[in-house]
């Protein structure tokens, strides 16, 4: 699965992973997560605890093994990105997790956006983002309600897309990287129609989703 938007805080992706642990305990989904979150006492250990690991490669390839694997693909590099107008997200030239899908034979891609995970909190300043991202650890300030780092009581609303299929492909063919390019084409053309569709249910009709 790879999740939308992260936000300034993934509270969407948290909530509906603890959700997963407790609604549908025989299913197996793991996650991956920024290396540095490991490095706080607390986070580690709930990262843990919801199946989650250091986003690195062998990471990914060890947890497909298990079963599903979630990825806010966004990153730090969207905490940056709230706009007031419109929805802005991460994706066109990230095609690491689409190369290990291919690599892994995995069954399909499952598209997932959280309405309203953008706006419950904002992050800044916005010229701390290149450093952030060089060094793989975000700079900022959180703010939310009453302009303190709370989350402001706003819903949530999660839903999933249909299933892009991963093409059975080894990684030693002649055409591989051209079907990663293809695969990753498919991923953002299903992730925009998923918006799409149902951005009128969270009473977004006229709010257009910016893939960059």
């Amino acid at each position: 699965m790879v999740e939308f938007p992260h936000g300034a805080f993934p509270i969407g992706a948290i909530v509906a992973g603890t959700l997963m642990q407790s609604l549908f305990p025989q299913m197996k989904i793991y996650s991956v997560a920024a290396s540095s979150v490991f490095y706080v006492p607390f986070w580690r250990h709930f990262m843990s605890w919801i199946g989650s690991l250091p986003a690195t490669a062998s990471n990914f390839r060890r947890l497909l093994k298990r079963g599903s694997v979630a990825v806010v693909v966004g990153g730090i590099a969207e905490m940056y990105m709230q706009h007031p107008r419109k929805e802005r997200i991460k994706l066109i030239g990230r095609k690491g997790f689409v190369r290990i899908a291919l690599e892994q034979q995995v069954d399909g891609i499952i598209p997932v956006y959280y309405f309203g995970q953008s706006r419950v909190l904002d992050f800044g300043p916005r010229f701390l983002q290149g450093v952030s991202r060089r060094l793989r650890v975000s700079f900022g300030v959180l703010i939310g309600w009453m302009g303190l780092p709370i989350p402001r009581p706003l819903p949530i609303y999660m839903v999933n897309g249909k299933p892009v299929p991963v093409p059975k492909i080894e990684k030693d063919d002649p055409n591989f990287n051209a079907k990663v390019d293809e695969l990753a084409t498919l991923v953002v053309k299903e992730l925009q129609d998923l918006y799409d569709r149902h951005k009128a249910e969270f009473g977004w009709g006229d709010r257009i989703l910016s893939i960059e």
